[in-house]
């Protein structure tokens, strides 16, 4: 407390700074005990002379700094309430914003939770789906395989990743592939396709890809890819083709399917082209004489013989009955006679039962466009009715001495 009243007196009374603390209070108590002998004569001694003017300055002085110090005072006071208030207000609005935060962040906490929901459920799907999904990056490697596809192919789980597609494709089809691809790139359209794939055992299936682009996570664009196993079906459809363009009895093309070879033929890039017909001789008294079972053998061994005789390219085809038909595509007539002899040298060294067997042959060659194809084919079968006429007198008589 002393200290304080002698840092004010200080402060307040500029003039006596020069006087000592001790001297003044020291002065008041003396004269409380009326020991003031001396005190006058100390204060002469140490205190200076005040000038008047000094004196009246810093009393304005003082007065100036108290009045200062009221407006500052009440200037701080004006502001603290001032600050209170918009304090309290800010801290409102603050707490609003953040319930408000807290809101949207519960909000978002449940809708993510719900996204993560689905996308367990889409994974699953995804991954226990019965049909073969896989995802092929751009550069044409497997990134993502489901369940179904890894057991269609009979891999480990992850076996796949990473590995180019091109390495579960058949050779003969990765070109398939490769425009199936070139295709759903430039469309951007969902694209589909059939092609041979390989198992990792080697086994060879057939498959169909229905695929579409999109991008992924990273903005990358990726293919997704649906395998299904169509090798059932593609043996199925064999069959049906098989039946449809194929004669029962021989297995060789039927009237059919030469019909519609011939008019993928009948062009100028497969000039010159060669239609040769073909007769069993003695079939109906060989049918009569020995029944319908010896006839047939009897037909299965010429098409064996007339097979042998031709080259890989041929088209042979069993038109009903006894008549058979040869296209020979690019084969002039020499090349023809060629072919026909080779297939009679066969057929002579072949019996059925003793019974010889002979074929009359007929042909007529195409070499150029102004001529009807089904001209051609009238002429060789003349040619064939007549060169029938000349041998099965020879064949009607070996027959009948059986």
């Amino acid at each position: 407390m002393r200290e304080d009243v002698e840092t004010v007196v200080r402060s307040l009374h500029p003039v006596t700074r020069t006087t000592s603390f001790k001297t003044v209070w020291g002065n008041r108590w003396r004269k409380k005990r009326g020991d003031m002998k001396d005190v006058r004569h100390e204060n002469m001694v140490t205190r200076p002379e005040i000038d008047p003017a000094v004196s009246s300055w810093q009393v304005l002085r003082r007065k100036g700094v108290v009045m200062e110090r009221r407006k500052a005072t009440k200037s701080l006071e004006g502001q603290e309430v001032m600050s209170t208030g918009k304090t309290w207000l800010t801290i409102h609005e603050l707490r609003v914003h953040q319930i408000e935060l807290e809101m949207q962040i519960e909000e978002l906490r449940r809708a993510q939770a719900e996204l993560d929901d689905e996308r367990e459920r889409y994974f699953d799907l995804y991954d226990l789906a019965p049909v073969a999904y896989c995802t092929i990056s751009e550069k044409g490697l497997i990134t993502e395989t489901n369940l179904a596809a890894t057991n269609l192919l009979g891999v480990v789980r992850g076996a796949l990743c990473k590995q180019p597609i091109s390495q579960i494709i058949l050779k003969e089809d990765q070109y398939i592939y490769y425009l199936f691809r070139k295709k759903l790139n430039d469309t951007g359209k969902p694209q589909e396709c059939e092609l041979r794939m390989i198992k990792i055992d080697e086994t060879v299936f057939w498959a169909h890809l229905v695929a579409i682009v999109v991008h992924d996570t990273d903005g990358a664009q990726v293919c997704r890819i649906a395998l299904t196993d169509i090798t059932e079906r593609k043996k199925k459809e064999a069959e049906i083709f098989y039946i449809g363009y194929h004669d029962q009895l021989t297995g060789l093309f039927n009237r059919r399917f030469y019909e519609e070879e011939l008019k993928r033929l009948d062009t100028e890039r497969n000039f010159p082209l060669t239609i040769v017909m073909g007769d069993v001789n003695g079939l109906k008294l060989i049918n009569d004489s020995f029944g319908h079972v010896m006839g047939d053998v009897l037909l299965m061994k010429v098409a064996e013989v007339i097979t042998a005789g031709c080259r890989t390219d041929d088209i042979i085809a069993r038109l009903g009955g006894d008549e058979f038909v040869m296209l020979l595509p690019k084969t002039n007539a020499s090349e023809a006679e060629l072919i026909i002899k080779r297939i009679k040298a066969l057929a002579g060294k072949e019996k059925i039962e003793a019974i010889d067997i002979s074929i009359a042959f007929g042909y007529e060659v195409k070499n150029n466009m102004e001529i009807p194809i089904q001209e051609i084919f009238e002429k060789a079968e003349d040619h064939m009715y007549r060169q029938k006429l000349i041998e099965s007198e020879g064949t009607r008589g070996s027959t009948i001495n059986v």
